[in-house]
Formats: structure tokens, sequence, C-alpha cells
């Protein structure tokens, strides 16, 4: 039971440590899950959806401590 509790720690350090990070890719997520649910037939586009929605969330997340990292 051990490792479901590390599992379960790092799952939950990885929102708490960026939530910006965090939030984007739940949201990236939850709009690929709904694009699957009302375009049945085609999942390549909510495929890329998540992808990209993914690779948004990372990208503004780095630019954002970059930035930050930037002021001090």
């Amino acid at each position: 039971m051990s490792w479901l509790d590390t599992l379960r720690r790092q799952v939950i350090g990885f929102f708490v440590d960026d939530a910006f990070l965090g939030l984007g890719t739940v949201l990236a997520v939850l709009a690929a899950a709904l694009c699957r649910a009302l375009l049945g037939g085609r999942p390549l586009v909510a495929g890329a959806l998540l992808a990209c929605g993914c690779l948004l969330a990372l990208t503004l997340s780095v630019a954002r401590a970059a930035a930050a990292r930037r002021r001090g």
C-alpha cells in the first residue's frame, strides 16, 4: 500500500506545486472528453485537442515561471 500512498502524494503535489499547470491540464482533459462525447465518431479531434491543450498549458506555465524568475 505504500506505493499507492506515494502515488497519491505525487498527484496531489503536482496540483499544489504548480496550480496553473494542474488547472490547465485538467481543463484540457475536460475539453477533450466533452469533444469526444459530442463528436463520438471523431476520436482524433479529441486527441488533438488534448495534446494541444496540454502543450499550451505547459508552455504557459513555463513562460510564467520564467517571467517570475526574471523579476526576482
